[in-house]
């Protein structure tokens, strides 16, 4: 019997976010947002979210449509809508820059990489959601260099935490 598709396709265009999967609970309990393999508030969750689209595009730059990834994996309904306004700590910008030199130090292969070169290369992806009975399937767009995703020292599926309803199972490659 086949999962029966609960929603719409959602076309995003941060997939690569998923990649940073086996970092995520460190980084959101060193900028304090979380406690008891939780968050501390909604607003914590939500300032995750945001802080998660700095990490992405590394500026102040929200727009509520790029947020629905973000939500899922703060465990916040796609459907809430998450402020605009939104000016990450001198902190938290410190420890988004050092998770991802951690990561890019961690991965061999792509070692000499930027924290920008990351981001475009990485991070920066369209992807495709859809919710099925239960659980998220994120397809993430394809490039040529994917081939390096083979030698990376992390998983990126599936995507668990226990403030998420539901994981969500990503094919990339």
């Amino acid at each position: 019997m086949q999962e029966e598709m609960i929603s719409e396709e959602i076309y995003i265009q941060n997939a690569g976010l998923v990649i940073l999967n086996a970092y995520l609970s460190s980084f959101f309990d060193r900028c304090g947002l979380t406690e008891d393999s939780g968050f501390k508030s909604q607003d914590a969750a939500e300032r995750a979210a945001q802080l998660l689209q700095y990490v992405v595009v590394g500026e102040n730059r929200q727009k509520e449509e790029d947020l629905v990834l973000n939500k899922i994996l703060c465990g916040i309904p796609v459907e809430t809508i998450i402020s605009e306004a939104f000016t990450p700590s001198e902190s938290e910008k410190e420890i988004s820059e050092q998770m991802l030199q951690a990561i890019i130090s961690h991965w061999e292969l792509i070692k000499n990489s930027s924290a920008e070169g990351f981001r475009e290369s990485w991070l920066w992806r369209e992807g495709k959601l859809m919710r099925k009975e239960k659980y998220w399937e994120l397809k993430v767009e394809q490039r040529p260099f994917d081939v390096l995703l083979d030698y990376k020292p992390f998983s990126i599926s599936p995507v668990s935490f226990s403030w998420m309803e539901y994981p969500i199972k990503v094919i990339w490659r």
